[in-house]
């Protein structure tokens, strides 16, 4: 979708919204993505079919993960994986989840729109994707999963709507924006759960972000609740807010806290690249209590397909 603001305006306030951002990393060198996955995942001998109660609980990765061995060398202590918009089983996903195994990070948080409507076999699809992923896989839900109208609600069978976890020396937070606003009920159970943690380092997830660094046409931010949301993360001194929504990667800074926006997991991207419009994953390391995000760009794995 082409974006229409004067270029000069529009570079000036990116530039003004991004001013701490890390530089873009350089694409890696990569392999033929049939080099990496089949096409198609293959089911497991003997798992359960689709939609089952078996593959439902296979899916929910509620439970923090255990202990996995941290990058090798004099690198981090621990790196995890985010991304977000991944849209449906495409080789650039099988390519996003073989990388983050493949540099041995401890888990990935998907920030949401794993599917295009929500649909059950759709989640069930994202959900075998993730049972298989060799990391664990963690669903943030996003406004296009919870679209799907006729079941009640699908997206709990396989992930719950918010949840936290200890890793390590942090705590992650996934609330449930998903409706495009912040209910104050949600807001009351993220202010509990922050204020219970003892963690020095406080990761929020969530879809839909609080702040936008430019109009955008084809989204936009919080409807309601998002000034209450972004006090809180002030209030409790949380680390990072990372969100997607916004098909495109940008870093902001709002009163010390960071808000990393990266929604290029492989849904149509919405502004061109000078402003972000890049198809790409984000690492995060943590080294003690200080964390770096790098931006992986995917620039040569193929595009997804609708």
């Amino acid at each position: 979708m082409r974006v229409k603001l004067a270029g000069g305006l529009v570079l000036g306030l990116v530039l003004a919204g991004c001013s701490g951002a890390a530089p873009p990393a350089a694409a890696p060198a990569l392999p033929p993505v049939a080099q990496i996955w089949p096409t198609q995942l293959p089911t497991p001998t003997g798992a359960p079919p689709a939609g089952s109660a078996a593959d439902t609980a296979a899916g929910d990765l509620a439970a923090p993960p255990a202990a996995r061995a941290g990058p090798r060398g004099g690198g981090p202590d621990w790196t995890f994986a985010v991304v977000g918009d991944t849209w449906k089983d495409t080789p650039m996903l099988r390519y996003i989840l073989h990388d983050a195994v493949a540099h041995h990070d401890s888990l990935l948080v998907d920030l949401g729109d794993l599917t295009p409507q929500g649909r059950p076999e759709q989640l069930a699809e994202f959900a075998r994707l993730a049972r298989g992923a060799g990391l664990p896989v963690y669903a943030v839900p996003g406004n296009h999963d919870v679209a799907w109208s006729q079941n009640t609600q699908p997206f709990e069978q396989f992930w719950p709507r918010h949840q936290s976890f200890d890793y390590r020396n942090a705590h992650f937070t996934i609330a449930d924006d998903s409706a495009v606003t912040f209910s104050r009920a949600e807001l009351a159970w993220v202010a509990a759960d922050l204020a219970a943690t003892a963690q020095p380092l406080k990761f929020v997830f969530v879809h839909v972000p609080p702040l936008m660094p430019y109009p955008v046409p084809a989204e936009s931010a919080l409807q309601a609740g998002g000034p209450e949301f972004s006090a809180l993360m002030e209030q409790y001194q949380v680390t990072t807010v990372f969100a997607g929504h916004l098909h495109a990667y940008t870093r902001l800074e709002r009163n010390g806290v960071p808000y990393v926006i990266t929604g290029g997991g492989g849904e149509p991207l919405h502004v061109p690249a000078l402003l972000g419009g890049r198809y790409h994953y984000v690492r995060v390391a943590v080294q003690g209590t200080t964390t770096q995000e790098t931006m992986i760009a995917l620039d040569t794995v193929p595009t997804p397909t609708p």
